[in-house]
């Protein structure tokens, strides 16, 4: 339980042995001056949840192929394992670029993490 149980219902739902999502540190995140925006919602809607529990990211990774992918990726970040799955399970030229101490919600704006990913962005492109 790193980063996804910040507090509340993450932690509760970890002690009773559920399994806990990022929801808690995202919800956190985007409550904070640096990422608040006025017309935000203040809470997950409960009309969105099967939605959220439906969606499937990875049905598609086949149609990337030939195409070059980069995936930049978090170590701490606790939604790395969806960015390892889908490099696992794509075809053609692919990266995994790691970029340390970095969480999800780091990787945002934090100069820190985003300034390796954008040079590392910059070289991709440069090369295709």
């Amino acid at each position: 339980m790193k980063e996804q149980a910040a507090g509340g219902y993450a932690r509760r739902l970890a002690e009773h042995g559920f399994v806990t999502l990022a929801f808690d540190i995202a919800r956190l995140y985007h409550r904070t001056p640096r990422a608040r925006h006025p017309r935000a919602a203040e809470e997950l809607t409960w009309n969105s949840v099967d939605r959220i529990a439906g969606f499937d990211a990875f049905h598609a990774l086949e149609l990337l192929a030939p195409r070059p992918l980069l995936m930049i990726v978090g170590r701490e970040a606790v939604t790395s394992w969806m960015s390892v799955a889908a490099f696992q399970r794509v075809t053609g030229p692919k990266e995994l670029f790691w970029i340390d101490d970095a969480t999800h919600v780091g990787l945002y704006d934090r100069d820190e993490h985003v300034t390796p990913a954008v040079a590392k962005l910059a070289a991709f492109f440069r090369q295709q």
